[in-house]
Parts: C-alpha cells; structure tokens; sequence
C-alpha cells in the first residue's frame, strides 16, 4: 500500500468508533495517553481481512473489537462480512493474568510430556474449572461431573491430575500420559529428596565451570536453566525454592563448591539436576 492507499484506509472509519474499544474509552476518561498508531491498528488488522476475503476470523475476546472492525471493512469493500468467533482468555499458570509468553505463565503445547503435566497440577485450585472447559477434551456431561464433585469437596489434586492426563494424553499420546503421570507421583508425592530422579548435567559441558572451583548460585542457576531470566531465578532463590544436596540456600551470591560431585540442586517445584564430573 501506498501512502494514498493508507490514507483512504483511515477515512473508512472515525475516531469516535475507534474510541468504542472498551480499553480506549477507559484510558480517555482517565487520562493515560493513546498514540496514534494504537488506534490505527485496529484497521491495520481489519484490511488483512479484506486482502484474504476471509470467512471465518478467530481470535480472544480482547480481539473482539479488531475482528468487528475487519468486518466493517469488508462489507465495505462489497463483500460478505466474516464470521467473528471469539473464545475466552485462558489464563496461566500464576493464576491471574492471561497465559503468555511474556508472563512467564505458559504451558507449552510443545513441552515435554512431564512438564506439561507438572505445569498443570500447580495451577491455583479456582483456575480448575476455567481450564477443564477450555483445555480438556472431555465431554459436557464429564465436565458437568467433574465440576460437581469438585463442588461436592473432592481434592483438588484429583481433578488437576486428571485435566493434566487428558491435556498430556491430547498432545503426546495415551502412554506419555501415563507416564506423566507417574513420574508426578513418584517424583513430588512418594519419594524423599536423595530418591528423586535427576537430569545429570557434566560440569564439562558448561563453558563457565571448566576452571572454576566455586561458582555463584544465581549464575549456576542461569547456566542450568538457560531460557530463565536472572531476576525470575533471584525470585526462586528468595523465595526459597533452590536447594543445594537437599538444603536451602536463600542467598543468590552465595558460592556452590564443585570440589566434592555430585552436586543436587533444585531449582523451583519441579526441576532437580545433578552436576557430575
């Protein structure tokens, strides 16, 4: 498009429509700033409805004013206006806001299936309705029933091992759902710390350990876990989920020897490795 084209884009609407969405409303009235292209978007997304001549367009219910605007555009341009679905927001595993990458409250459709699973059953006890209607497959009546006993004082832990089933069973397969299973309750609900299984790291792969005899707790998390971000790692250690050979260490400076292997650290609820020579 060139500037003609975006030009005749923008006339096809107002700002007073524009100002329709819930959250720009709500900003206007309190006098938190809306740039420009924030209300420009809206038709930005709408055109690729045009371009494609779409039928069906899905999104969350936050896109709902997006899908709606394409909608306009389209029967605006002659043609029959898609239909719009939108599904709730499903909220992660923090339990507050919705599940995102940026949160850090994701569960990963490609995640291993003993993640996936764990990840699950650490959902706060009040998102268990919410996920059973939006993540499971089970029938209407199977939810009606789960929702009921659940009601009826069942342990949460039931129901959350069952949605993890289900979820890990959808994604990965009938046995890795069993094995998920397992795994969970041999791992977090029988066996005591030394008996836990742990993922053996060799202190030669990690570039940072090969002369050093001590390294700094927060940066050995970091070589361990990778794709976390130091200040969520401080968080864990602060909050006393690190252990060192099944102690607690709340000091994310403090040094860990690696003079005596193996070495045992968990690292949050549910990651245990070992470093060995």
């Amino acid at each position: 498009m060139n500037l003609s084209d975006s030009i005749q884009l923008l006339s096809q609407a107002t700002v007073a429509q524009m100002m329709h969405r819930n959250d720009f409303s709500n900003r206007f009235e309190k006098g938190i700033p809306i740039a420009l292209h924030e209300l420009i978007y809206p038709l930005l997304q709408g055109y690729d409805s045009v371009e494609i001549s779409a039928d069906i367009e899905m999104g969350g219910t936050d896109q709902l004013f997006n899908c709606s605007v394409g909608r306009q555009l389209q029967e605006g341009a002659g043609k029959a206006g898609q239909a719009v679905l939108c599904m709730p927001l499903l909220k992660g595993t923090d339990g507050s806001e919705k599940m995102s990458k940026s949160q850090n409250n994701i569960i990963g459709l490609t995640d291993h299936p003993n993640d996936m699973f764990g990840k699950i059953m650490s959902i706060p006890d009040d998102l268990i309705v919410e996920y059973l209607k939006l993540v499971t497959d089970f029938t209407d009546e199977e939810r009606n029933d789960n929702i009921q006993q659940l009601n009826d004082g069942l342990n949460p832990m039931f129901l959350k091992k069952r949605i993890g089933f289900n979820v890990v069973k959808q994604y990965h397969g009938l046995e890795e759902a069993h094995l998920a299973l397992d795994f969970f309750e041999n791992q977090f609900q029988k066996k005591s710390f030394e008996e836990k299984t742990f993922a053996e790291i060799s202190i030669s792969t990690i570039a940072l350990l090969h002369s050093e005899q001590q390294v700094q707790l927060i940066d050995l998390c970091k070589i361990i876990k990778q794709s976390e971000s130091k200040s969520n790692l401080k968080r864990l250690i602060e909050a006393g989920s690190v252990t060192i050979n099944g102690s607690k260490v709340m000091d994310m400076h403090s040094m860990v020897s690696l003079d005596i292997l193996p070495v045992k650290i968990k690292i949050g609820k549910r990651d245990y490795f070992q470093l060995i020579q």
